[in-house]
């Protein structure tokens, strides 16, 4: 499904899967951000289907950008690597997929997550270069401890390539704080991350790791996380 020019999501909620994942192929670069299983089904050959409807080969992608270490975000990097796309994470989320550890939560979907060395490390607020486009992370530790927000500029848009800064449904209202189960879960650190991300410039666009897009709205979706947050917790 493309959900903005030169973007597209080949995994998740438009093809009946919780997770989501997405190609950009614009500006002289073509990325891969997240691709990963949870318990039901293995989803890379689906993964290369939904990307192929748009004439694109994951060969193609130069670079997966992995956003954190959970199963269902990264399980493919090893495989991916194998194919030639250079791995691109935190230094968190590369020390616990190096092992593929309980960091990694495999153990939450019966599944153990294949360890991969990244090829590439990101701090907060480094960027990296491909062909025109530039990608900037934003480190929000708090889910786990080394999660990514991708931001991308496209067409004078600011984009966020989210992940799991927050579960979405299909309303507003379902807006929840995401899953609390990881060993390295922090609540507070969480909650500062969001209060963080809402003191810088504002995203058009935010595109989740599980749930649709927000498309043009993306800055209050991120406030409705934050409430929600605040609310859940009592902060």
């Amino acid at each position: 499904m493309q959900v903005l020019p030169g973007v597209y999501q080949v995994n998740g909620s438009p093809y009946g899967r919780h997770q989501n994942a997405y190609v950009v192929h614009r500006n002289g670069a073509t990325l891969l951000i997240d691709s990963g299983d949870l318990e039901d089904a293995e989803t890379l050959p689906e993964v290369e289907r939904n990307a192929a409807r748009w004439g694109l080969r994951l060969e193609d992608c130069s670079h997966l950008l992995v956003t954190h270490e959970h199963i269902d975000h990264g399980s493919h990097a090893a495989e991916l690597q194998r194919r030639g796309l250079a791995i691109v994470c935190s230094l968190e989320a590369a020390d616990a997929m190096a092992t593929g550890d309980k960091r990694c939560a495999g153990w939450a979907v019966g599944r153990t997550f294949e360890p991969v060395r990244a090829d590439i490390l990101l701090r907060d607020g480094e960027e990296l270069a491909v062909g025109d486009l530039r990608v900037c992370a934003l480190a929000a530790p708090g889910h786990c401890a080394g999660l990514l927000v991708y931001e991308m500029v496209l067409d004078g848009e600011r984009v966020w390539f989210a992940s799991d800064l927050f579960e979405a449904g299909h309303a507003h209202r379902t807006v929840l704080p995401p899953w609390t189960g990881g060993p390295d879960w922090d609540r507070d650190q969480y909650v500062t991350s969001l209060e963080r991300l809402l003191g810088m410039p504002p995203c058009d666009h935010l595109l989740p790791g599980h749930g649709p897009a927000a498309l043009g709205n993306g800055r209050r979706v991120l406030e409705m996380a934050y409430e929600a947050a605040v609310s859940c917790w009592w902060r």
